[in-house]
């Protein structure tokens, strides 16, 4: 992991809550951007997801993952 890490995510997504414990738990650390709160960052998920809508998308250099545990 490059230790540039994205998560799109929503607040109220319980993956989007696990990723983040997730990384939190391993020190890993990460910035966050709320897509329902934050337009400007749901365009930029949007463009890397090439349109896909499902969160949370993870971005770690060139690696995006989108989905995390059961999704």
């Amino acid at each position: 992991m490059s230790g540039n890490i994205l998560i799109y995510g929503k607040d109220d997504c319980p993956y989007t809550v696990e990723a983040k414990k997730e990384f939190a738990r391993q020190k890993i650390p990460y910035h966050y951007y709320d897509v329902k709160k934050n337009r400007n960052a749901y365009a930029v998920m949007l463009k890397i997801t090439g349109g896909a809508q499902k969160v949370p998308v993870i971005v770690d250099g060139g690696n995006i993952r989108i989905g995390f545990g059961g999704t």
